[in-house]
Protein backbone atom coordinates (compact mmCIF):
# COMPACT_ATOMS: atom_id res chain seq x y z
CA UNK A 1 0.00 0.00 0.00
CA UNK A 2 1.21 3.52 -0.75
CA UNK A 3 -0.07 7.06 -0.80
CA UNK A 4 -0.22 8.87 -4.13
CA UNK A 5 1.69 12.16 -4.28
CA UNK A 6 -0.24 15.22 -3.15
CA UNK A 7 -3.66 13.59 -3.52
CA UNK A 8 -6.30 12.10 -1.26
CA UNK A 9 -5.68 8.66 -2.76
CA UNK A 10 -3.92 5.51 -1.66
CA UNK A 11 -3.09 2.52 -3.83
CA UNK A 12 -3.13 -1.15 -2.88
CA UNK A 13 -2.14 -4.41 -4.55
CA UNK A 14 -4.07 -7.60 -4.13
CA UNK A 15 -3.98 -11.39 -4.49
CA UNK A 16 -6.82 -11.04 -7.02
CA UNK A 17 -4.24 -9.61 -9.52
CA UNK A 18 -5.65 -6.07 -9.29
CA UNK A 19 -4.50 -2.68 -8.10
CA UNK A 20 -7.08 -0.57 -6.35
CA UNK A 21 -7.02 3.17 -5.85
CA UNK A 22 -8.96 4.42 -2.85
CA UNK A 23 -10.00 7.84 -1.59
CA UNK A 24 -8.66 7.70 1.95
CA UNK A 25 -10.90 10.54 3.11
CA UNK A 26 -14.16 8.86 2.12
CA UNK A 27 -12.99 5.24 2.02
CA UNK A 28 -14.52 4.88 -1.44
CA UNK A 29 -12.94 2.82 -4.20
CA UNK A 30 -12.02 5.15 -7.08
CA UNK A 31 -10.47 2.81 -9.67
CA UNK A 32 -9.45 -0.78 -10.21
CA UNK A 33 -6.49 -1.45 -12.51
CA UNK A 34 -6.06 -4.83 -14.19
CA UNK A 35 -3.12 -6.21 -16.13
CA UNK A 36 -1.07 -8.49 -13.90
CA UNK A 37 -1.40 -12.28 -14.30
CA UNK A 38 -0.72 -13.10 -10.64
CA UNK A 39 -0.88 -11.52 -7.16
CA UNK A 40 0.30 -7.92 -6.89
CA UNK A 41 2.90 -7.89 -4.11
CA UNK A 42 4.00 -4.25 -4.03
CA UNK A 43 2.90 -0.81 -5.19
CA UNK A 44 4.51 2.62 -4.99
CA UNK A 45 3.89 6.14 -6.18
CA UNK A 46 6.53 7.59 -8.50
CA UNK A 47 7.54 10.85 -6.86
CA UNK A 48 6.19 14.09 -8.33
CA UNK A 49 4.41 12.35 -11.25
CA UNK A 50 1.01 10.96 -12.15
CA UNK A 51 2.44 7.43 -12.23
CA UNK A 52 2.39 4.44 -9.93
CA UNK A 53 4.44 1.25 -10.17
CA UNK A 54 3.45 -2.29 -9.26
CA UNK A 55 5.35 -5.56 -8.81
CA UNK A 56 3.80 -9.01 -9.06
CA UNK A 57 4.21 -12.74 -8.69
CA UNK A 58 4.01 -12.77 -12.52
CA UNK A 59 7.67 -11.53 -12.45
CA UNK A 60 6.80 -8.15 -14.01
CA UNK A 61 6.85 -4.51 -13.01
CA UNK A 62 4.10 -2.35 -14.46
CA UNK A 63 3.92 1.43 -14.77
CA UNK A 64 0.45 3.01 -14.65
CA UNK A 65 -0.97 6.49 -15.09
CA UNK A 66 -3.20 6.55 -12.02
CA UNK A 67 -5.42 9.40 -13.29
CA UNK A 68 -6.36 7.68 -16.55
CA UNK A 69 -5.89 4.11 -15.30
CA UNK A 70 -3.80 3.32 -18.39
CA UNK A 71 -0.92 0.85 -18.34
CA UNK A 72 2.06 2.69 -19.86
CA UNK A 73 4.87 0.14 -19.61
CA UNK A 74 5.68 -3.41 -18.54
CA UNK A 75 9.23 -4.09 -17.36
CA UNK A 76 10.51 -7.64 -17.73
CA UNK A 77 13.80 -8.87 -16.26
CA UNK A 78 13.25 -10.73 -13.01
CA UNK A 79 13.22 -14.53 -13.00
CA UNK A 80 10.98 -14.84 -9.92
CA UNK A 81 8.24 -12.92 -8.08
CA UNK A 82 8.72 -9.16 -7.76
CA UNK A 83 8.21 -8.58 -4.04
CA UNK A 84 9.02 -4.90 -3.71
CA UNK A 85 9.07 -1.70 -5.76
CA UNK A 86 10.05 1.86 -4.92
CA UNK A 87 10.71 5.16 -6.66
CA UNK A 88 14.04 6.96 -6.34
CA UNK A 89 12.98 10.48 -5.41
CA UNK A 90 13.15 13.23 -8.03
CA UNK A 91 14.58 10.97 -10.75
CA UNK A 92 13.29 8.85 -13.63
CA UNK A 93 14.34 5.71 -11.74
CA UNK A 94 12.52 2.99 -9.88
CA UNK A 95 13.93 -0.04 -8.06
CA UNK A 96 12.53 -3.53 -7.85
CA UNK A 97 13.38 -6.41 -5.55
CA UNK A 98 12.64 -10.04 -6.31
CA UNK A 99 12.72 -13.56 -4.97
CA UNK A 100 15.44 -14.12 -7.60
CA UNK A 101 17.79 -12.39 -5.10
CA UNK A 102 18.34 -9.30 -7.24
CA UNK A 103 17.57 -5.62 -7.00
CA UNK A 104 17.09 -3.93 -10.36
CA UNK A 105 17.20 -0.22 -11.16
CA UNK A 106 15.08 0.89 -14.12
CA UNK A 107 14.33 4.07 -16.02
CA UNK A 108 10.55 3.96 -15.75
CA UNK A 109 10.03 6.31 -18.71
CA UNK A 110 12.03 4.27 -21.22
CA UNK A 111 11.77 0.84 -19.58
CA UNK A 112 15.56 0.52 -19.71
CA UNK A 113 17.26 -1.69 -17.12
CA UNK A 114 20.05 0.45 -15.65
CA UNK A 115 21.69 -1.92 -13.19
CA UNK A 116 21.25 -5.27 -11.46
CA UNK A 117 22.59 -5.81 -7.96
CA UNK A 118 22.84 -9.37 -6.66
CA UNK A 119 21.26 -8.96 -3.26
CA UNK A 120 18.32 -10.51 -1.44
CA UNK A 121 15.63 -7.92 -0.82
CA UNK A 122 12.28 -8.40 0.86
CA UNK A 123 11.39 -4.71 0.93
CA UNK A 124 12.59 -1.48 -0.66
CA UNK A 125 11.99 2.16 0.17
CA UNK A 126 13.32 5.46 -1.07
CA UNK A 127 14.85 7.87 1.39
CA UNK A 128 13.05 11.22 1.25
CA UNK A 129 14.77 14.12 -0.50
CA UNK A 130 17.73 12.00 -1.61
CA UNK A 131 18.56 9.65 -4.46
CA UNK A 132 19.22 6.92 -1.92
CA UNK A 133 17.16 3.84 -1.21
CA UNK A 134 17.13 1.19 1.46
CA UNK A 135 16.71 -2.57 1.09
CA UNK A 136 15.71 -4.97 3.82
CA UNK A 137 16.05 -8.73 3.98
CA UNK A 138 15.83 -11.41 6.66
CA UNK A 139 19.20 -10.55 8.16
CA UNK A 140 20.26 -7.10 6.97
CA UNK A 141 19.34 -3.58 6.01
CA UNK A 142 21.39 -2.01 3.21
CA UNK A 143 21.49 1.65 2.29
CA UNK A 144 22.26 2.35 -1.37
CA UNK A 145 23.44 5.62 -2.84
CA UNK A 146 22.64 5.81 -6.54
CA UNK A 147 24.76 8.20 -8.61
CA UNK A 148 24.56 8.97 -12.29
CA UNK A 149 27.37 10.81 -14.00
CA UNK A 150 28.68 11.56 -17.46
CA UNK A 151 32.31 10.74 -18.19
CA UNK A 152 34.71 12.80 -20.28
CA UNK A 153 33.56 11.06 -23.48
CA UNK A 154 29.89 11.81 -22.81
CA UNK A 155 29.10 8.24 -21.74
CA UNK A 156 26.51 7.96 -19.01
CA UNK A 157 27.74 5.87 -16.08
CA UNK A 158 25.96 4.74 -12.96
CA UNK A 159 27.48 3.77 -9.66
CA UNK A 160 25.94 2.29 -6.58
CA UNK A 161 27.60 2.51 -3.21
CA UNK A 162 26.14 0.68 -0.26
CA UNK A 163 26.75 0.04 3.38
CA UNK A 164 25.50 -2.61 5.80
CA UNK A 165 23.44 -0.98 8.46
CA UNK A 166 22.43 -4.00 10.49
Amino acid sequence: MASINNTSYIVSGSDDKTIKIWNYKSGALWKTLTGHNASVKSVASISNTEYIVSGSDDKTIKIWNYASGNLTNTLIGHSNSVTSVASIANTDYIVSGSNDSTIKIWNYKTGTLIRTVKEESNCLASIANTINFVSGSRDSVMIYEFQKFEDINGTINNTINYSDWI
